[in-house]
């Protein structure tokens, strides 16, 4: 007769349990392992830049960095934990472990957020240096690594995002919301003309064609566009990076006033959004996506990407199914 009774007592302990394992970690540090010169030193020196935090109570957020004065420098670096160990991971997968130390002072603007590593050993880096990875350094750096410090490690993504090819109807199915969200690029003046005379004064000014004074912009066209890379989930889903070809800017050297890509999210069902933020940025593009992972251990993605643009270097945290975003943006100079 004490049947029902025990049934229910193991049916409530058993959602306890899940509740437990679904709750997501009550705070988390995010930080990112580089390999980036420093404006004080010409040769790569590793350091944590810590970048974002999450709390129960506040969310997501990144950490401070905008600073006007050396006064700032000094006060910002008083918002940073002052010694953390960090959990370097690629995948999913534990790599190693470095402890940092926030300064007493940043000593310049593109240093904000910089710890100093204090542990020793080797760094836990992965792969050759590269330029895939040097955003507007310039200079050959090894991939960029996700930090984390919390009460457990991050989880990988459940999703099963990897690398692939668009589908042959893709740019059709991003056209309208790339010409929607990019209405005009840049339009390149025409080549000079060639010199009708091999014997004329070679300091002679160059004669431009005739239409070479357009306007600053025109309307793009879908043949403008091309997709080079994706990202497929085993949904179906796929992150698309859109941008207009390189041989459109053939004659100005890339372009200079208006946005030319685009990150988008192409669901399984054929819907089409731009991953929000990218037009607010200040020309810091997103380069591509550094990590999917778990990072609150609630069963749900987040997707970290690198960022960069002229005088511009970056990481940008997407969660809730792209649909919400954290930044943090640092300028070189």
């Amino acid at each position: 007769m004490h049947r029902p009774i025990i049934l229910s007592l193991v049916f409530g302990v058993t959602l306890l349990h899940s509740a437990r394992a679904a709750a997501p970690e009550a705070t988390v540090l995010v930080g990112i392992l580089e390999d980036a010169p420093a404006a004080t030193s010409a040769r790569p020196k590793p350091h944590v830049r810590v970048v974002f935090r999450y709390s129960a109570a506040g969310g997501w957020e990144a950490f401070p960095n905008d600073c006007l004065s050396p006064e700032c420098l000094t006060h910002i670096s008083t918002t940073y934990p002052p010694l953390t160990t960090w959990t370097v991971s690629l995948a999913g997968l534990t790599v190693g472990t470095v402890t940092g130390r926030t300064p007493a002072a940043f000593r310049s603007i593109q240093e904000i957020g910089l710890q100093d590593i204090t542990s020793r050993g080797p760094m836990p880096f992965v792969g050759k240096p590269s330029i895939e990875y040097a955003g507007a350094v310039g200079e050959p750096v090894r991939r960029p690594l996700l930090a984390t410090s919390s009460a457990r490690k991050p989880q990988r993504s459940q999703a099963g995002w990897t690398a692939g090819s668009p589908d042959a109807e893709d740019l059709d199915r991003v056209w309208p919301a790339f010409r929607r969200l990019v209405p005009l690029i840049d339009n390149c003046p025409p080549a000079a003309e060639p010199a009708s005379d091999s014997a004329a004064d070679p300091n002679a000014p160059v004669t431009p064609a005739a239409d070479a004074d357009l306007p600053p912009g025109r309307k793009p066209k879908k043949l403008d566009l091309e997709i080079p890379s994706a990202w497929i989930a085993r949904s179906g889903d796929a992150l698309l990076r859109v941008v207009v070809r390189q041989d459109v800017y053939e004659e100005c050297d890339g372009p200079r006033v208006y946005p030319s890509q685009l990150w988008m999210l192409r669901e399984a069902s054929g819907r089409v959004r731009a991953l929000p933020g990218q037009l607010a940025d200040d020309r810091a593009d997103l380069v591509g996506p550094l990590e999917f992972t778990d990072l609150l251990r609630d069963g749900h993605d987040e997707v970290l990407f690198q960022a960069a643009g002229h005088d511009r270097g970056g990481y940008v945290l997407y969660y809730e199914r792209f649909q919400k975003r954290v930044a943090y943006l640092w300028a070189f100079h």
